[in-house]
């Protein structure tokens, strides 16, 4: 899906503009990817279990197995409700 050469190789900031309209910014880190959804921030990592974590506006955390988004967060995330602050999905590599 995604070529190495595309992971970052030192550390780089994400700016983005959040869904109240302010600008933001999200420090990657090394073998990270970063870009954003419907103004959801989303991280790719090669390295950990293939998952995708989940963070909630409420600061609430958890890990979907695989690599496909549960439909109640997709729908949160493309409906721009706000209630998913960042994704983070884990390739498995």
């Amino acid at each position: 899906m995604v070529a190495a050469r595309e992971f970052l190789a030192e550390p780089a900031p994400l700016p983005y503009v959040d869904l109240e309209g302010r600008f933001q910014r999200l420090d990657l880190e090394p073998g990270t990817l970063g870009y954003t959804l419907c103004q959801v921030p989303v991280v790719l990592h090669r390295t950990g279990p293939a998952g995708i974590r989940v963070t909630g506006r409420d600061g609430s955390v958890r890990l979907e197995p695989g690599l496909e988004l549960d439909p109640e967060s997709s729908a949160e995330v493309f409906g721009r409700t706000g209630s998913v602050q960042r994704l983070d999905v884990l390739l498995g590599g």
